[in-house]
């Protein structure tokens, strides 16, 4: 750009480069200073960009829109187009800020199209904004309502004393004038209003041109004076035409120009257009580029899309250090999956603190995905001291937020002695968690309903509704709900008549999987031949085996009635000592057949009757 086309001072372009065109927290404040200083020298585009910071948080200083509004006071009174236009975008372009800036909205949209068809990137910047605002469309429909602007010659009120704007200490101007070595904006431009800018492209264009004149009106009974008409031709020349205002999709072309200019929010907002195909087609590998190109710069949300690619592609080393990068950059979105690395304890050492300090930021961020961690955390008393109460306010807010994950803690939670006690709900999430599709989930869900229904924790016992659940927990895997429902169909309970082919089929299913407790009643049904053909071999087997890790007596009673029924001083030895172990377990009968047996002459054991 030429010396003629110069439309803002060194110090304001280089301050505003270190706010817009990185990414490093810490030039913020030289960004600002520069800025600052310059705007004390009276350079009224650094009055601009100081009100755009105060605007939307830029360079990391407070939003305030009394300062905002301040300094594009100041900017516009010194004939800024990019400060009228800025007000507008903002909502802040009030009647006092008309009558008092240099400059309408058709002179500022056309001076600021011309610095971007230049190719500035600011310029593009905010011209891209303003089209997607639809602040410009506003305006428009304002003057076609006769609402803007003011009556031509309607009086302004004489401008204040300029003050700083709240918490600044900044010398006041006697006049505030264009810094040093600026021109007056021009008026006009070469490019019909709709033609969007070319990234680095020029353009040859007189700053100090006059505005193009509207064709005269008609002459009226109203305006037959030659005063009259030229006042109408400025009025109507002061006016945004149609051609004006370019459609809302152009703005992408002006996003394209900012980007190429090294505008980070620029590049970022390209990056998003690309990824969700808004105002053009999607396309993965510009929205990566874009990315990428982010990430370079500090950008939070670029360094947070190339975490969740890594983290997609399986690369968590990677995907740690974009997290913590925008993490640090004050991306919110990272604070979850850098908490869940941190739990992990993976591709960084463990840190539980960590974790529950990133879930928390999430949390405050409203990402329902960290009520879900600090439920688990909280509730799993694994990592830290387990707190039922934050759990419960955790899972809580998590099932109101969708995640359904929730249900099944939460269901056990209710179920607990406290104050927020509640069969009915508990009932009712468990529900839901058996029939949710997530197999782990369900076998643990339908476990829990049988047991409530079984013991008639709902106030009844319910042995069919049992049976229904174990049933489909067993269906899913659920080693527990198989043996349950084998024993119930084993003994027979009121309203489930005993059914000794589904007792044999579940049964000798655990048993084969190796997951099989009460494997003396398959011996039993093995013995007498219920459910299966009898084996006498093979229930011996599983009753030498059940009393080895059962301790009811019932194995050792069975299994001592065996060795007897074979004869022969040994196995009647070994009966005995069956009996005995049977009756120290206090298992009914085996003191009685005990009766049976006393020693012979040579110290060994027969039976009598």
């Amino acid at each position: 750009m030429s010396d003629k086309e110069k439309w803002i001072s060194d110090e304001c372009r280089e301050g505003a480069d270190l706010i817009w065109k990185q990414c490093d927290t810490s030039k913020y404040a030289d960004g600002i200073a520069r800025l600052d200083a310059a705007a004390r020298e009276g350079d009224r585009e650094s009055w601009y960009f100081l009100g755009r910071c105060f605007s939307l948080g830029y360079g990391n200083v407070s939003v305030s829109r009394e300062k905002a509004y301040d300094c594009y006071l100041r900017a516009a009174r010194g004939g800024s187009s990019m400060a009228v236009l800025g007000a507008l975008q903002m909502g802040q372009w009030d009647s006092f800020l008309q009558k008092a800036a240099v400059r309408t909205v058709a002179e500022a949209w056309k001076r600021v199209r011309e610095l971007a068809i230049a190719g500035d990137p600011y310029a593009s910047f905010q011209a891209a904004q303003l089209i997607e605002n639809g602040a410009l469309l506003r305006v428009l429909r304002e003057q076609e309502s006769g609402k803007y602007p003011a009556a031509a010659g309607e009086e302004q009120p004489a401008a204040e004393e300029e003050k700083p704007a709240a918490g600044e200490e900044q010398p006041v101007a006697e006049e505030e004038k264009p810094a040093a070595g600026e021109v007056p904006p021009a008026d006009s431009a070469e490019k019909d209003a709709g033609e969007a800018p070319e990234a680095g492209k020029t353009a040859e264009s007189e700053n100090d041109t006059e505005p193009e004149k509207a064709p005269e009106p008609e002459e009226s009974a109203a305006s037959g004076t030659a005063a009259a008409r030229a006042e109408a031709r400025k009025q109507q020349a002061m006016l945004l035409s149609e051609a004006d205002v370019p459609p809302v999709e152009m703005c992408i072309a002006y996003y394209q120009a900012a980007a190429a200019g090294g505008i980070a929010s620029a590049i970022e907002k390209l990056g998003r257009c690309y990824q969700e195909g808004q105002y053009i087609p999607a396309d993965e590998e510009q929205y990566l580029a874009c990315a990428a190109e982010c990430a370079k710069l500090g950008n939070a949300w670029g360094l947070c899309e190339l975490g969740q690619r890594c983290e997609a592609e399986g690369n968590g080393d990677f995907a740690f250090q974009y997290f913590r990068a925008a993490d640090i950059q004050g991306d919110k979105r990272a604070a979850l999956p850098l908490g869940r690395y941190y739990l992990a304890g993976k591709v960084t050492r463990r840190d539980v603190k960590a974790a529950e300090d990133c879930f928390e930021k999430a949390a405050e961020s409203g990402d329902p995905g960290s009520f879900l961690e600090l439920g688990n955390l909280f509730y799993r008393d694994e990592l830290v001291e387990r707190d039922d109460e934050k759990a419960f306010y955790w899972y809580s807010l998590a099932y109101s937020k969708g995640y359904r994950e929730a249900a099944l803690p939460l269901a056990k939670l209710y179920l607990r002695d406290a104050e927020t006690r509640s069969v009915p709900k508990a009932v009712n999430l468990l529900q839901e968690a058996a029939k949710s599709g997530q197999q782990e989930t369900v076998r643990e869900a339908s476990l829990a309903l049988g047991n409530i229904y079984r013991d008639g924790i709902t106030g009844t016992a319910e042995p069919m509704e049992a049976v229904r659940w174990y049933e489909n927990g067993a269906k899913a895997g659920s080693a527990e709900c198989a043996e349950l429902l084998g024993l119930f169909y084993y003994q027979g309970e009121d309203g489930v008549p005993a059914d000794d082919e589904k007792a044999f089929t579940w049964l000798n299913r655990c048993y084969e999987k190796g997951t099989l407790q009460a494997v003396s009643k398959l011996a039993t049904l093995y013995l007498e031949g219920r459910g299966c053909d009898a084996d006498e071999k093979k229930a011996f087997a599983l009753f030498e085996e059940a009393s080895g890790k059962e301790y009811d007596g019932y194995a050792f009673y069975m299994l001592g009635g065996l060795y007897e029924k074979r004869g022969g001083s040994d196995n009647l030895e070994k009966a005995v000592d069956c009996y005995q172990q049977a009756s120290s377990m206090g298992y009914e009968g085996a003191a009685a057949k005990l009766g049976h047996f006393k020693k012979n002459l040579f110290g060994r054991w027969k039976v009598t009757g």
